[in-house]
């Protein structure tokens, strides 16, 4: 069956094996199943299925699998005379977890090769040894880095396995002392207080919590938020908006809105006392505001006094008119000057900011054309594309304007 063009390749057709292949199959499944290899393994080593393998083993009453004693014996056979792990579990067709567990009980490591621990050892204890002479010299942590070729965290590590291995006399082993830093690791937040509250080192601080599996408590998000709750609310107190407040805290208006909620604070009242017709006013219309309430207690007072004489004929004037024209007034000259400030809609700008006049953009280019300029010069001139000079001649059907392929040089 062959494969069309642009279809995903199809199965292989069946072909019944030919006796050779038979006899083979039977002695390679009966060779691997004595090494000890899964059936799944010999099954992708010789290309068939483990149906095939399962058959095999079926007609010729092979044994299931090879026992884990023999499997032990060929494995740690093989490791004394000095072959590598990857080498036995390529071999006997196991994984080197296989390899492990049965040269375990041999005495061996694990996991990593005793080479190439015995080589991750010496260079560490050679790099500290270089760490401790730099440090000794006074060279900085980030220096020491440089020079060796490694992060800062790790001379860290470094100088705390020195400190450690130095400091012998404040050393945390007796049982007082670790249930006095389990107790403080509870509530205090730095290493460097607890190391001052024991008389010790902060190295002997950390080793003595890594000895107990303890951390030290920090701050946690519960705790930080009950604080700025209570710094919103005494803020809140003392007379500041909402809007102070999130400027001060680093909080949003929505997080303090909601919190002034939970704590029963009314803050509706505040919020429409600095409002004007919807509009958030700013620091200099509060102030206009507060004077507004002002003149508004007055004029009830003077209401409340003795009425003017029958003769005066000068009706009592209301303040208040007085000072919201003069609120409106003061936020709609902010706007103007803001707006054109910063170039914004607000208002016609003044003479002194006005820009100054220009020669149109057309007349600049009839005068360049008429002197016999390029396309190309006249958009660096005018800092055009060449479409827009071609379009904007077109349009305005200048004379030798060519109507088909225009050359740009």
């Amino acid at each position: 069956m062959t494969q069309e063009p642009g279809h995903p390749p199809t199965k292989k057709p069946f072909r019944r094996p030919t006796r050779a292949e038979k006899r083979f199959q039977i002695a390679e499944v009966t060779r691997l199943l004595d090494s000890g290899v899964p059936r799944r393994m010999i099954a992708e080593r010789l290309d068939v299925s483990v149906r095939t393998v399962n058959r095999v083993v079926q007609t010729q009453d092979l044994p299931r699998s090879k026992p884990n004693a023999t499997r032990r014996g060929d494995v740690q056979q093989r490791a004394a005379a000095g072959e590598a792990r990857n080498d036995i579990a390529r071999a006997l067709g196991i994984s080197m977890t296989q390899v492990d567990y049965f040269l375990r009980p041999a005495g061996a490591p694990r996991s990593k090769q005793p080479v190439a621990e015995q080589q991750r050892k010496a260079l560490a204890q050679s790099r500290r040894a270089e760490v401790e002479r730099l440090s000794t010299n006074g060279h900085t942590r980030y220096e020491i880095a440089a020079r060796l070729g490694i992060v800062p965290q790790s001379v860290d590590k470094h100088l705390e396995h020195i400190a450690i291995a130095r400091d012998t006399a404040r050393r945390l082993d007796r049982l007082e002392d670790l249930e006095r830093l389990g107790t403080l690791c509870r509530t205090q937040s730095r290493v460097d207080t607890i190391a001052a509250m024991m008389n010790t080192s902060r190295w002997q601080v950390i080793a003595g919590l890594k000895r107990l599996r303890l951390r030290i408590s920090k701050p946690t998000r519960r705790v930080r938020k009950e604080r700025l709750q209570c710094d919103v609310l005494a803020q809140w107190d003392q007379g500041r908006s909402v809007h102070d407040i999130s400027l001060a805290l680093g909080l949003t208006e929505h997080a303090i809105y909601n919190w002034l909620q939970e704590a029963g604070r009314d803050y509706h009242g505040r919020a429409a006392r600095v409002r004007v017709a919807g509009v958030c006013l700013t620091e200099t219309a509060r102030l206009m505001v507060r004077a507004i309430e002002q003149a508004d207690r007055d004029h009830q007072a003077s209401q409340q006094a003795p009425g003017p004489t029958s003769g005066s004929a000068d009706p009592p004037v209301d303040p208040r008119a007085a000072f919201v024209q003069a609120a409106v007034e003061s936020m709609a000259r902010q706007r103007r000057e803001r707006a054109r400030r910063f170039g914004l809609r607000g208002g016609p700008p003044s003479p002194a900011t006005a820009p100054p006049t220009r020669t149109p953009p057309t007349d600049r280019l009839r005068a360049l054309w008429a002197q016999g300029c390029s396309v190309r010069d006249i958009a660096d001139e005018l800092d055009w594309t060449i479409e827009r000079v071609r379009k904007v001649v077109r349009a305005m059907g200048l004379p030798g304007a060519p109507t088909g392929y225009w050359r740009v040089a």
